[in-house]
């Protein structure tokens, strides 16, 4: 993958927590997820922090270190 396709896929995995987080998910269940998805795609490390109405995530992607924060409004919060 280039960058511009892994920053996609980041973003993408960033927004199946965000969706999961608004559905009513476990924090743990959210984070386990999104390391599982990172680990699928080649990223070397990652980082997630979860609670209902944030998610941060970091992780190492080829070399490259990628680093996204999300506020989650809205839903089962």
């Amino acid at each position: 993958m280039d960058a511009k396709e892994t920053k996609a896929v980041f973003s993408t995995i960033l927004d199946l927590g965000e969706i999961m987080l608004r559905s009513g998910a476990e924090v743990y269940r959210v984070e386990d997820t999104i390391t599982r998805l990172i680990a699928a795609y080649g990223g070397r490390t990652s980082h997630v922090f979860a609670i209902p109405s944030h998610v941060v995530v970091t992780a190492d992607f080829f070399g490259e270190e990628y680093s996204l924060s999300r506020r989650v409004l809205g839903g089962q919060i």
